[in-house]
């Protein structure tokens, strides 16, 4: 019977490391890297950032971003512009940020950027209802900073993005629940030695 339980749980084992390194393999980072490329040559901008929302936690990272690399930027929901984006599911322009307070300026700090503009729209479910994320387009060279028609544009850049962002989301949700069998796994085998061993 233990020999029984042991290949089992190898199986299971095996079967869980194979699916992991698929589940990262398929991450859609190609695509994110092709519109952080893209955004900012599009607004005459100098950096774009998508940021995902974890609706269990209520946090909300950075997944990918222009010179900055992943969840090396978490924002609070309150207190941010991102996070204003995603609380109201309304897009937001701003002017003149390098002359006022707030959160992006800590940003700006961590990351040596200066942020003087920026356009962050609402990413939203592939339902609509719900927002998941949001991308955010910093210091466009257009007089005038962002306009109406670039909400506008980011904004439906942003549905044909959903699909890649739910499958980052729900690819994180995976690798926890991966995580959650390994360490269930390894605690069924150290009950199982301790009763072979007894």
């Amino acid at each position: 019977m233990s020999n029984e339980v042991d290949e089992q749980l190898n199986r299971l084992r095996d079967k869980k490391d194979s699916i992991s390194k698929s589940w990262d393999q398929t991450r859609n980072k190609e695509l994110l890297a092709f519109f952080i490329g893209i955004i900012p040559r599009l607004f005459d901008a100098e950096r774009c950032s998508i940021f995902i929302l974890d609706p269990a936690s209520d946090r909300v990272w950075l997944e990918a971003g222009t010179g900055v690399s992943e969840k090396q930027i978490e924002v609070p929901k309150t207190g941010s512009l991102v996070g204003e984006v995603i609380s109201t599911g309304q897009s937001r322009r701003l002017s003149d940020m390098d002359g006022s307070t707030g959160t992006h300026r800590d940003t700006d700090a961590k990351t040596g950027f200066v942020t003087r503009t920026a356009l962050c729209v609402p990413v939203r479910n592939l339902a609509g209802q719900q927002v998941t994320g949001a991308i955010q387009v910093l210091n466009t060279n257009a007089k005038g900073g962002f306009s109406e028609d670039d909400s506008q544009v980011l904004e439906n850049l942003g549905h044909y993005l959903q699909m890649s962002i739910e499958n980052v989301f729900l690819n994180q949700e995976l690798l926890d629940i991966s995580e959650k069998l390994n360490r269930r796994l390894q605690s069924v085998e150290r009950i199982q030695k301790a009763v072979s061993d007894g």
